[in-house]
């Protein structure tokens, strides 16, 4: 039958900000009361849009991946390491987060 778990968090409606500081302060305590193993992305706080899960498995973070590569960009930017920082950006999200593989804990990555 399942484990039956208790409503997800919401975006609050007094803001209407997704991803408003309370909201994924929220959005990460539930996670990791409901799922202790799951993983977080650290430093893209800014791009999480909620949680999911797949049928049978336990939820996760969803993180926007456009968001993701824009906040790696502006890092890039900063550290004036590059000449396009956000192709590099890209790639390196694409090789180091979206392709990388630690099992069901991992967070989802959702494109627009």
């Amino acid at each position: 039958m399942g484990i039956k778990l208790p409503p997800r968090p919401k975006p609050r409606a007094a803001d209407k900000e997704l991803n408003s500081v309370d909201n994924i302060r929220e959005i990460k305590e539930w996670i990791l009361e409901y799922n202790p193993d799951a993983l977080l992305a650290d430093g893209f706080d800014d791009a999480v849009i909620g949680v999911g899960n797949q049928h049978g498995s336990n939820p996760v973070v969803i993180y926007d991946s456009d968001k993701c590569i824009e906040i790696l960009a502006e890092q890039f930017v900063q550290e004036e390491c590059c000449e396009d920082p956000y192709l590099e950006a890209a790639d390196y999200f694409g090789y180091n987060t979206a392709c990388a593989y630690v099992g069901e804990i991992r967070p989802f990555l959702c494109e627009e």
